[in-house]
């Protein structure tokens, strides 16, 4: 090769260098931290049946085969096909089957419990940690993201499972199914192949920190950096939380946001009596997000906080990183970065991250800096 073409090279190299993203921090070591004896169970919050309320159960198994059950909240009762029923009170599917809860189905065991200072039931779908993870990790994620990034998200939801095994063992149940603990959509027929897999080539594996299970919460998208998980809960959180530059996720869906909100809709939202006709008093938390505005019109004020504000406004505001709040018109406008809480992993940045060709390692490694990965159980329990 002449020396030109030599030099011709090494400029390539040097450009498609330049042009690589920064590869991740390299992952800790793995270590051997059983929180647990063997496989835990989970208990998820399905449903509350507040009075008068009534769930069918349709696959249910008992002694004289499979049937159908209704469960209704009577006073704050229970009657189960009519009949008084004591709480808890366990309900089996049949082997290898589901019982169908409206649209879902659940594997395991559903129970009925009361809840507690409240004349509400609860329905709890109780199964094995990895049988849980099966329903959560293509709920949280599109089957569409690379693999290594659903590897991520399945050890992150295990060890946020984990967590709140640990936290809540006096209480009705672990977590709920929603995006206020973790998406759960019970036994899914499209994807389990692929979710079973994925959970399975992580088997038991969690976050750790100072031999402690992580809560490892996480978002959608932190809009450019992740938060510390201490801001965004109000409670102190150990280092892994404190938020980390992020940048991966920059340019995609949920990067930037907008919304519109009439103003007198406003005003009569927040019990004003008026159009709101001013806002004043913005106070910027560490990580830029709004911590509180005061909304006012010709009767009244409220202050809000950054949270508050983003309930008032709607499903269109994704987040409480406000980057724009003003009155243009007979509108409130406001814009935004990021989808969600914006602490721990940044869901959309570890898609980014895996198409880099970085491990689920790596992109734990990334957004929880300083944890490590250990063992939940002994793997072959």
């Amino acid at each position: 090769m002449t020396f030109g073409g030599v030099a011709a090279v090494a400029a390539l190299i040097v450009a498609l260098a330049a042009a690589t993203p920064d590869p991740p921090p390299p992952a800790p070591p793995l270590s051997t931290v059983f929180a647990f004896a063997r496989e835990p169970q989970v208990r998820v919050k399905i449903r509350t049946i507040e009075p008068g309320g009534v769930v069918h159960l349709r696959g249910v198994a008992d002694r004289d085969g499979v049937r159908d059950v209704e469960i209704r909240n009577d006073a704050g009762l229970l009657r189960i096909d009519g009949e008084p029923g004591e709480t808890p009170r366990q309900f089996d599917a049949p082997p290898e089957r589901t019982i169908a809860v409206e649209e879902l189905r659940y594997r395991g065991e559903l129970i009925i419990a009361a809840e507690p200072g409240r004349p509400n039931l609860l329905l709890i779908n109780r199964l094995p940690m990895e049988r849980y993870l099966e329903g959560v990790v293509l709920s949280e994620m599109s089957a569409k993201f690379p693999e290594e990034a659903l590897r991520a998200q399945a050890v992150a939801s295990r060890s946020y499972a984990a967590y709140k095994v640990q936290a809540m063992r006096s209480r009705p149940f672990d977590v709920s199914d929603t995006q206020m603990s973790q998406v759960y959509k019970g036994a899914l027929d499209r994807g389990r192949s692929l979710a079973a897999r994925l959970v399975s080539d992580t088997r038991g594996l969690v976050l750790v920190y100072e031999d402690r299970v992580l809560e490892a919460v996480f978002s959608s998208t932190c809009g450019g950096t992740t938060r510390s998980a201490e801001e965004a809960f109000g409670a102190a959180a150990p280092a892994p939380l404190d938020g980390v530059v992020c940048g991966k996720c920059e340019g995609t869906e949920f990067t930037t946001w907008r919304c519109k909100v009439k103003r007198a809709a406003l005003g009569k939202a927040l019990g004003l009596s008026g159009p709101v006709i001013a806002l004043e008093d913005e106070r910027r938390l560490p990580s830029d997000r709004l911590g509180g505005v005061t909304l006012k019109s010709s009767r009244g004020s409220k202050r809000l906080s950054g949270g508050e504000l983003r309930q008032v406004l709607g499903d269109k505001a994704l987040s409480t990183w406000f980057t724009k709040i003003a009155l243009e018109g007979d509108s409130l406008t406001a814009e935004g970065r990021g989808y969600g809480h914006g602490a721990g992993l940044c869901q959309v940045g570890a898609r980014t991250l895996a198409n880099a060709g970085g491990s689920w390692r790596e992109i734990l490694a990334y957004y929880y800096p300083a944890a490590g990965v250990a063992y939940l159980y002994p793997p072959t329990g």
